[in-house]
């Protein structure tokens, strides 16, 4: 439905785009995202406050073009390949790693475990995603 409200609107998709300036952490407490921060040693994005330091205009352009390429085992393939100015940026575990190291609990803990979709769907499951 998204893709289709998006090719019917007359404006650029750049255009379409709404960026939060904040978020209220407890507006979103119900749905345990700080909890999943924290286990994955992101808490501090959530706090993250750029300011000038923020490319708005870039992040918007590249947010608003995004492709997803599942590759050939997804999620660990996938890779999310958006435009701005033109060229190409991805973003995938592989870019992630090599750009930074803010992701520690999976070597210290050992690989991610990832769920297929009917194993998410399964209410029987009490694995720990």
């Amino acid at each position: 439905m998204y893709r289709k409200k998006i090719e019917r609107s007359t404006q650029p998709r750049k255009e379409l785009f709404l960026c939060e300036n904040f978020i209220v952490l407890k507006d979103f407490h119900a749905f345990g995202i700080e909890e999943c921060f924290k286990k994955l040693g992101w808490l501090d994005f959530l706090q993250f406050t750029g300011g000038d330091e923020i490319y708005m205009d870039e992040i918007i352009e590249w947010m608003s073009s995004l492709e997803k390429d599942e590759g050939n085992n997804p999620p660990v393939t996938t890779r999310l390949i958006g435009k701005v100015n033109g060229v190409d940026v991805v973003l995938s575990f592989d870019e992630m790693k090599r750009i930074s190291k803010y992701d520690t609990k999976a070597t210290l803990k050992g690989p991610y475990a990832y769920p297929k979709e009917a194993e998410l769907a399964d209410e029987t499951k009490t694995e720990e995603w």
